[in-house]
């Protein structure tokens, strides 16, 4: 009956400490491709794909988020 019980609790320890990541994004950089690769959660998911950019292609990605926020910010403005 112990033995039953030690391997019970090993497994539930091992599930646990496989389940329990603290990378939110895990960041890999490619220095011949220049390419940033990280995890990220998709819409309507849980489970993180590897998603790879260039700089740039980031930057371009931040700067159409500040852009599409800035409309939505004006056309609320001008609602009222």
């Amino acid at each position: 009956m112990t033995l039953k019980k030690l391997i019970t609790v090993a497994t539930v320890c091992l599930f646990a400490t496989a389940c329990a990541s603290t990378d939110d994004q895990l960041t890999a950089s490619n220095s011949n491709s220049g390419k940033i690769c990280q995890y990220e959660k998709t819409t309507s998911s849980h489970i993180k794909r590897k998603i790879c950019r260039t700089k740039e292609q980031i930057e371009q990605e931040r700067e159409a988020g500040k852009e599409a926020l800035r409309k939505m910010s004006v056309d609320q403005a001008q609602r009222r």
